[in-house]
């Protein structure tokens, strides 16, 4: 599913050039008379790191497909 970058919120997984990413925080900035452009600061979900991506308002980008769930751990003492 492709998510334009105005909708996307807080704590929203994408899909980026084949890696999942979490969107830490986010900021638009319209310069006069130029196109708007979102920056997000991205925490890559297999290795931690966190990073920041510029993307020109308008740009679609790819929901990450994945599926969370509470867990309990419960183990014999």
């Amino acid at each position: 599913m492709k998510l334009d970058v105005s909708d996307i919120k807080k704590n929203t997984v994408l899909e980026i050039e084949g890696q999942l990413f979490k969107v830490v925080d986010f900021s638009f900035m319209q310069m006069q008379q130029r196109q708007g452009s979102y920056t997000f600061k991205l925490k890559n979900l297999i290795t931690g790191n966190v990073q920041n991506m510029t993307f020109k308002s308008g740009t679609m980008i790819e929901k990450g497909d994945v599926v969370t769930q509470n867990a309990v751990y419960l183990y014999n003492a």
